[in-house]
């Protein structure tokens, strides 16, 4: 855009409808309450220039004749674009036409697209076209609202217009932001040197463009229980003037209110210092999960006391064994399953009964399964939480202390390294990632979980837990998603205040199947959401398990650095 062009005419702000000629000067028509067709989501009724947005004056036509007399009141040149609720992208069904310059062309532009539009989308409901004063300068760039299906509602910046999913260009914060959000929004996109003033042209006011995402914040915060996903895009900045081109705010049906839960830290000491532990489907036979476990905690270093729990065994490794549960003569501390979840709801019974509070359930076969299995797991959650009994997994290894050595791995030491005592915390939804963490950990670690399918305890409720343990200087954290994202993070900000946290998260690949609805929901489920939200926790991320060890050493082996100079020695040149 030629940012030395002429100045577009002063938005239109009048209360209704501003007649030009014999067609109405209106509001862009994506501001139409109609439902998207196959969606499950409709158009809403969301006047942007309430939160102080500025838009282009224009009219709507339904004949060529109106869009010229329109086009002349308006001003050369305009701009054309097809009005539809079954529309969203205008310019994949030829519905937009721009730099018209004269009434004759506005006729021809007028009439093709109603024929081009006929031949792209013939079952959409055309209520005319819209003829708008053309926007010739600045730069365009987009601003988006989605409600992610981790994080709840995040807002997007980026370089706008037709070509937003091809660059990919953009970044994303949670909401709310704050401006020194909305100021690292602006600055990590890489087509910022467009906004400072490229190859002469002038730059775009960066307080401007902190003070439109402001404006977006509070719009999705005040859609936040219906907020699927909103489009400003594009929008024309320059100096400090700015003109949203065009708009869509798609709903959902039913209002769904946003609620962060607290992080609940309470009885996850005891996993790491339980005196007794009593191993449910203990095993005799060497190869079986429960003979592995029943060895990584009598065999070694531990030096509580362990029950094993197997009702056809009267002795295990020279260890009594008991029936159940209830049968063992002292207190236990800690409980750990091995056992096929159908037979963990009587478990929970056995230890709401003697008032035990934490059970770590190594077995699978839970909702990874689907079906049954699924709500097999939801009936052991519920009973859980009704009992007040803490669980990690299932489908886990489990926990492991550096100090007390307690250990419920079943990847016994022959074949895995356990690392000595140290002052860095490992959480991870992946054992088998964990335990490739823990060999290298050479370092030492404080405290170990493998959190699995996170029926109850989760990463938020470590993080709390990690963030007032004396034992641990560094958080170390592998993630693949979140349940609660909102949990996380909000925890997440407040430990990383007082401890680094250090982060990777796998599974980067984009899942958002919204690519044809809105810019801003091709995004959604990309890691792009997830790393705003990192940056905006305090948090540092990696991109390998490498990095991850390499960061952790770093930090629990040097003193905090006590300002931004940094000198770098290597072995090579170049």
């Amino acid at each position: 855009m030629d940012a030395r062009a002429q100045a577009p005419l002063p938005p239109g702000r009048g209360g209704g409808l501003e007649r030009v000629g014999s067609a109405s000067v209106q509001e862009p028509p994506e501001a139409l309450s109609r439902w998207l067709q196959g969606t499950g989501r409709e158009i809403g009724n969301v006047d942007i220039r309430d939160y102080g947005f500025e838009t282009p004056r224009g009219g709507v036509a339904t004949t060529a004749e109106e869009a010229a007399r329109l086009a002349v009141e308006i001003g050369f040149p305009v701009v054309l674009k097809v009005v539809s609720p079954d529309i969203v992208h205008k310019t994949d069904v030829g519905g937009v036409s721009l730099g018209l310059e004269s009434e004759a062309a506005v006729r021809a532009a007028f009439s093709r697209m109603m024929a081009k539009v006929q031949e792209k989308a013939p079952q959409a409901r055309v209520e005319g076209v819209r003829v708008e004063e053309m926007c010739r300068q600045g730069v365009e760039v987009i601003i988006g609202l989605h409600n992610d299906a981790q994080f709840g509602p995040v807002i997007m910046f980026g370089l706008g217009g037709i070509f937003t999913e091809v660059l990919e260009d953009v970044s994303f914060r949670v909401l709310p932001i704050t401006e020194d959000d909305a100021r690292s929004m602006i600055r990590e996109v890489r087509g910022r040197p467009l906004l400072e003033g490229y190859r002469g042209q002038p730059p775009v006011s960066e307080a401007l463009l902190v003070d439109l995402l402001m404006r977006a914040s509070r719009l999705g915060l005040d859609l936040a229980d219906r907020l699927d996903s909103v489009d400003l895009n594009p929008i024309a900045v320059w100096g400090s003037e700015h003109r949203v081109l065009d708009a869509k705010v798609l709903l959902r049906p039913e209002a769904r209110p946003l609620e962060i839960p607290e992080p609940n830290p309470s009885h996850l000491e005891t996993f790491f210092k339980a005196r007794a532990v009593a191993l449910v489907g203990a095993s005799a036979t060497p190869g079986k999960i429960g003979h592995a476990v029943l060895e990584s905690l009598s065999q070694h270093e531990y030096q509580g006391q362990v029950y094993p729990i197997n009702p056809t065994r009267g002795e295990i490794m020279g260890l009594r064994a008991y029936p159940n549960l209830a049968s063992v003569p002292a207190d236990v501390d800690l409980v750990v399953a091995v056992v096929d979840l159908k037979w963990v709801p009587e478990l929970l019974e056995e230890m709401a009964a003697r008032g035990v509070h934490n059970l770590v359930i190594v077995s699978g076969g839970g909702k990874e399964l689907g079906g049954e299995r699924q709500d097999l797991e939801a009936r052991i959650k519920a009973k859980a939480a009704e009992a007040g009994i803490r669980v990690i997994g299932p489908n886990c290894i489990g926990i492991f202390d550096g100090r007390t050595r307690l250990d419920t791995f079943f990847q016994v030491h022959e074949r895995m390294v356990r690392p000595p005592a140290g002052n860095v915390a490992m959480i991870t939804q992946s054992g088998t990632v964990g335990c490739a963490f823990l060999e290298a950990a050479t370092f030492g670690v404080s405290k170990f979980v493998s959190y699995g399918n996170r029926v109850d305890v989760d990463e938020a409720d470590l993080l709390a837990y990690l963030g007032e343990d004396p034992d641990t200087r560094v958080i170390a954290c592998y993630v693949e998603g979140f349940d609660q994202g909102r949990k996380f993070l909000q925890t997440a900000r407040q430990v990383a205040q007082r401890k680094p946290v250090v982060i990777f998260k796998a599974a980067r690949t984009r899942q958002g199947a919204r690519a044809s609805i809105s810019h801003t929901g091709f995004f959604g489920g990309s890691h792009a959401v997830c790393r705003g939200a990192f940056r905006q926790a305090g948090l540092l991320e990696v991109d390998s398990m490498e990095e991850l060890l390499a960061a952790a050493k770093a930090l629990a082996m040097q003193p905090e650095a006590r300002g931004p100079r940094v000198a770098m020695i290597s072995n090579g040149a170049g």
